[in-house]
């Protein structure tokens, strides 16, 4: 039962962030595209007065199609559909278009500019510039066999395919566009995600990530009746060595700490600055005699270290409180986490009280 990860970097960060967004632009943009499929008969009644009436029943029943897969689409879960039923809206788009310009006369030849409209669209639903050829050959490759089964004429068959390919390629180009654009604004919010949950001095994770995580992980351990441990940790006597050897000095001490507690943690634990000298130590699936050794060898760890400073080896110790135990399922996950932290530092202080240099809890 791994926490999630604090940021998610890379191309599949790069092809999720893209999918929320396909997703929540779709949670509206269905209801404009059937408006504008059945908007379009205007155009039709212009054409072809006779069988515009056709024409008609052929764009509501794909309007109505569009708008039941908005519909199904707008539950949270279903969030990694967003792309394929961006391809169906499309498919069913150009279906409708295609089959209402082949009802008209010389509907291919003048109304071919709505068709155009509707397959521009795949560059604002595709993920990246490959996505726009799974977005875009089926329709045109639809649209194309309804000419043929229609007996279009050969002109009108040629130049709609000529004017169609050109469309793919626009597409494809504003689709680069839209990538770069969209990648640029991946990785400043990815870079933001960091800065605001990464504590700047020691690179461990930050009071807020903490908390974040803290919650997350007490809400799965309640799910699945794991136990949850927290260690609380303090470095002995820190106020003395920024009064002896300044600030600078004492900056060291704690990223140096730092890196050797969250050395010791698993892929699956959270480390990070709790305030001050402080850190905290987030073990879900981890009961307390498994927290208490892993603090011991944490302490260990500080304590045998050598820290050079002061033009000699200092040594330097920590103290550590432990607190873990299953969560009931009936008990708020705030106020569990609140407690959680409050024992562990109950803890600490107790070690604290005990001599320092030792582990409590």
């Amino acid at each position: 039962m791994a926490l999630p990860a604090e940021d998610r970097s890379g191309d599949a960060g790069f092809r999720a962030y893209r999918i929320a967004i396909i997703h929540a632009a779709n949670q509206s943009a269905f209801v404009f595209v059937a408006l504008l499929l059945v908007a379009f008969n205007a155009w039709d009644w212009f054409v072809d007065p006779v069988h515009a009436g056709q024409a008609l029943w052929v764009r509501l029943v794909g309007a109505v199609v569009v708008v039941a897969s908005g519909v199904y689409q707008r539950r949270a879960d279903r969030v990694e559909l967003a792309p394929w039923i961006a391809k169906f809206r499309l498919l069913v788009t150009a279906a409708s278009i295609s089959l209402a310009l082949a009802l008209l006369d010389g509907g291919f030849l003048v109304g071919l500019s709505g068709l155009v409209i509707a397959m521009l669209g795949a560059a604002y639903s595709s993920i990246d510039r490959r996505d726009v050829f799974w977005l875009f050959v089926p329709p045109l490759l639809l649209a194309l066999a309804i000419m043929a089964i229609a007996g279009i004429d050969r002109f009108v068959f040629v130049n709609a395919a000529c004017f169609l390919g050109l469309t793919l390629v626009v597409a494809w180009l504003l689709a680069g566009v839209l990538e770069a654009s969209y990648r640029r604004a991946f990785i400043l919010e990815q870079a933001l995600l960091r800065e605001s949950r990464v504590d700047a001095l020691t690179g461990a994770l930050n009071r807020r990530a903490l908390e974040e995580q803290g919650k997350a992980a007490v809400a799965l351990c309640q799910r699945h009746a794991q136990p949850l441990a927290v260690l609380m940790i303090d470095i002995d006597h820190f106020k003395d060595v920024n009064d002896r050897f300044g600030h600078a000095v004492g900056d060291q001490v704690l990223c140096a700490v730092a890196t050797h507690c969250s050395g010791l943690v698993r892929e699956s634990d959270r480390f990070g600055r709790w305030g001050g000298e402080e850190f905290l130590a987030l073990l879900p699936e981890t009961d307390r005699a498994q927290a208490h050794a892993l603090a011991e060898r944490m302490r260990q760890a500080v304590a045998n270290a050598g820290f050079e400073f002061g033009g000699d080896v200092q040594r330097v110790t920590i103290s550590v409180g432990v607190a873990g135990d299953i969560v009931p399922p009936a008990v708020d996950v705030w106020r569990a986490w609140v407690a959680m932290v409050k024992a562990a530092d109950v803890a600490m202080y107790s070690a604290k009280e005990q001599g320092r240099n030792r582990v409590a809890g």
